[in-house]
């Protein structure tokens, strides 16, 4: 864990709200109130409640790290894969034009290229993967993520191997996508009037579309760098 300043902290969750005090490297949970205030909203495809992760305050400005409700799709993104899935109540990743598996797979045996499953697992929430969940009941393969050898070319002299982690790569993105670990952040400057000593929050930037877990201080794994860097400056 990088050293930061210590501050105090708030930390949304679904159930509670935890106030923490960080100080160096130490992140002690100090006490834990209720937390009434979330509301249920939709994130992606899953019901899930639109949630402040952090609220950072320090030497006078504030970082706020939510899930992000409005990214875009990965599948949005330039892709080197194509993930087509065939399930009952949800759309595919990208564009499927085949009716069935079965047609997929006799238009795929005239190709050339490299193809891997592509496993759902739908429980309270969406996963994807290409390896089995291994949950007879909540699971299953539903489709493929592939590329062909004419799109491969555009990438040299990449090994099957190295394209396979490619395409791996691809679907745990949509996977966090599906599931709702998106995040963004918002930077505020504080600026207090002279003569009342009100603050007011004014707006510096903000980003999102920050994909992955969450690491044991809640802050999103991608977006540690920037926060990190962010502490730094400040």
């Amino acid at each position: 864990m990088c050293t930061i300043p210590t501050r105090e902290t708030l930390v949304f969750f679904e159930n509670f709200v935890c106030v923490r005090k960080i100080s160096g490297k130490r992140l002690d949970r100090i006490d834990l109130v209720c937390y009434t205030g979330s509301h249920q909203g939709k994130a992606l495809r899953n019901e899930r409640y639109k949630m402040l992760l952090q609220s950072i305050v320090s030497e006078g400005y504030k970082l706020d790290i939510y899930q992000d409700d409005w990214a875009d799709s990965p599948r949005d993104w330039d892709n080197l894969g194509t993930m087509i899935t065939w399930t009952r109540n949800y759309l595919s990743p990208d564009k499927n034009e085949f009716k069935t598996p079965e047609d997929f797979l006799e238009w795929w045996s005239e190709q050339s290229g490299v193809l891997l499953p592509v496993f759902m697992f739908d429980h309270s929430g969406v996963k994807f993967s290409t390896t089995p969940f291994n949950d007879r009941w909540d699971s299953g393969q539903v489709g493929f993520i592939y590329v062909t050898e004419e799109k491969m070319s555009e990438l040299g002299s990449a090994t099957e191997e190295a394209i396979k982690e490619i395409l791996k790569y691809e679907v745990k993105n949509y996977s966090d996508y599906a599931e709702g670990n998106v995040y963004r952040y918002d930077l505020w400057r504080a600026k207090t009037c002279e003569h009342c000593q009100h603050v007011e929050w004014l707006d510096v930037e903000n980003c999102g579309g920050y994909l992955g877990g969450i690491d044991e201080d809640c802050i999103p794994v991608s977006m540690r760098g920037e926060v990190h860097g962010w502490l730094v400056r400040k």
